[in-house]
């Protein structure tokens, strides 16, 4: 009997000991460690004064205004080939420029390496736009199209 009793209680040890483990997560890694520094930067307004030979000075900001924790998934239809791409869209913003007018909405994703943004204006659209992306500090990045030379310098403007 007595040992009947010690080998339930030493069983009934094991299972504690197994629930009180702790698990292991099981929602999927979203964002690599490039993305997460990144998103840290993509938060509030930043501007540009950008000075182009032959054209007058260009003052537009960038506003983020939205970042989806876990992402928003999304599906990429290429156009020529109609296969499609699922990816993780991690935000919204807008540009605004000197003169008032602001662009709509417009959904971003972060390439793993955080070397480039592509963004969209809607969640299922053909229509992305790809630029190369330099994160320069905590409050200042840089992009330009692909067959661009000169980049395009964001600093975070102060609230």
């Amino acid at each position: 009997m007595r040992i009947k009793t010690i080998g339930l209680l030493s069983l009934l040890a094991i299972v504690i000991f197994i629930s009180c483990e702790k698990k292991e997560e099981t929602q999927p890694k979203y964002f690599s460690d490039a993305q997460k520094s990144a998103l840290k930067v993509f938060e509030g307004r930043f501007e540009s004064v950008d000075i182009i030979p032959g054209v007058d000075t260009l003052k537009t900001a960038i506003v983020f205004l939205e970042q989806y924790n876990p992402p928003i998934e999304a599906t990429y239809t290429d156009y020529e080939t109609k296969e499609k791409t699922k990816f993780y869209v991690h935000g919204k913003y807008r540009y605004e420029y000197v003169d008032g007018k602001t662009t709509s909405e417009k959904y971003y994703y972060i390439s793993s390496d955080a070397n480039y943004i592509y963004s969209s204006p809607s969640l299922n659209t053909m229509s992305i736009k790809e630029q190369n992306l330099k994160i320069v500090s905590e409050t200042t990045f840089r992009v330009k199209e692909e067959k661009d030379i000169l980049w395009y310098t964001y600093n975070k403007v102060a609230e």
